[in-house]
């Protein structure tokens, strides 16, 4: 994945470089010299995304983390990436339990349905209770993927870590709401079981 982002971040900025102001083609010092300075950034891109520094797998790290790339004595773009690389790791750990919040809303619409066809107005509720919090921490992630945007290299630097900050605060609590959907769900399940 980040290969492709450094690949389009690269192709933006050669891109950029090769489509120079008709009125700057007589300087050619000048145009030169926005060459490098794109070139530079380009590889300092580079760089940034192939950094591997973060940590996975502590979910309580997360917040410690933010404050260790943003308060880092590193440029800009090495800590923009690495708020990025962050995020998505968040993405990468709360996405395999996408399985099984799908295990436990099956189940739960079975019961669903067993407590339809019963006749069971009481046990109905609790099922459906249990299948919307289930339902919802589920939509809660897909939405979440869906309404990511991935910043541009030339999005302001306060605005993108702004961004970023508050993405990882969204993602840490969906995989909150999932842990927590998952395991309500269960234990459900679990019950409905020894009552059957």
């Amino acid at each position: 994945m980040y290969s492709k982002i450094l690949f389009f971040a690269c192709l933006f900025v050669l891109i950029g470089s090769s489509c120079t102001d008709p009125k700057a083609a007589d300087n050619s010092d000048a145009s030169t010299e926005q060459t490098e300075e794109k070139d530079a950034f380009a590889e300092e891109f580079k760089k940034a995304y192939d950094t591997e520094s973060i940590t996975k797998g502590d979910k309580s790290k997360g917040e410690a983390d933010y404050k260790a790339v943003v308060n880092a004595e590193e440029d800009d773009v090495t800590k923009r990436a690495k708020l990025y690389d962050l995020v998505m790791n968040r993405h990468d750990e709360v996405m395999p339990r996408m399985t099984e919040i799908t295990k436990v809303r099956r189940a739960l619409a079975v019961a669903m349905k067993d407590a339809e066809d019963s006749g069971n107005e009481e046990r109905l509720a609790k099922v459906k209770e249990k299948f919307d919090m289930v339902e919802n921490a589920n939509k809660g992630m897909w939405d979440w993927m869906h309404s990511f945007k991935h910043p541009a290299p030339t999005d302001p630097q306060d605005q993108v870590m702004e961004y970023l900050q508050a993405e990882l605060k969204k993602i840490n609590q969906i995989d909150s709401d999932i842990d927590n959907a998952i395991s309500e769900g269960n234990k459900f399940i679990s019950e409905l079981q020894v009552i059957q």
